[in-house]
């Protein structure tokens, strides 16, 4: 693990999901953190968002993350207090791999272009209810867009809190595998979780 330290990763979408893998990748010893969300903490948040409570509510989402950080360990955080657009995509130039813990089809479409474009490997992740989904996009492949072609974006359950924490850990888990060198195990491959019957499957898109 020690080749973490060497690393950087963008984090897009500090809510839910990016709050767990924010905490999972500095503990794990990953060498710089580079947080984008322009949202700030709301009580709505509470039920599955690591550090919402009294005391962050209406703060900024990235600035309380960096706080968090200077409390755990000693990884480098950049914090960006905006969401990503197309006139802010430069930030993934920076980093080794880029994780989507965003919340909408259309921002997950911006990371995905943006992420080919400049030749960089991406985590996608999405919860829905007890359900959820993990996978490593690479820059040569389409697996995203192969498989969102088919997706209705509607949520359709509330998020329970184990089910974010389960995704972010596999998230987290397949950036970690990538960044040492292993992306070739999750290549085309889609990992779904299933917290109501306790499964995970994973399906080879490929095929």
């Amino acid at each position: 693990m020690d080749k973490l330290k060497d690393k950087s990763v963008l984090i897009v979408g500090c809510g839910g999901l990016g709050g767990y893998v924010i905490e999972e990748l500095s503990r794990i010893g990953v060498g710089k953190l580079i947080l984008v969300d322009g949202d700030v903490f709301s009580r709505s948040n509470m039920n599955r968002q690591l550090m919402a409570k009294e005391e962050t509510l209406g703060k900024s989402k990235v600035e309380t993350y960096a706080k968090r950080l200077g409390e755990i360990s000693n990884c480098q955080v950049e914090v960006h207090s905006e969401f990503l657009t197309e006139d802010n995509t430069h930030l993934i130039d920076q980093a080794d791999i880029v994780i989507d813990c965003v919340d909408n089809v259309e921002a997950r479409f911006l990371i995905a272009k943006a992420c080919k474009e400049k030749g960089k490997m991406f985590v996608h992740g999405a919860i829905d209810g007890e359900e959820g989904q993990v996978m490593l996009c690479l820059p040569e492949d389409n697996t995203f867009e192969k498989y969102y072609r088919a997706v209705d974006d509607t949520l359709r359950h509330d998020t329970v809190s184990y089910a974010v924490a389960t995704v972010a850990s596999i998230e987290a888990n397949v950036a970690v595998k990538a960044l040492l060198g292993q992306q070739d195990k999750f290549k085309g491959k889609l990992i779904i979780i299933d917290l109501e019957s306790v499964f995970v499957k994973i399906i080879d898109l490929a095929l």
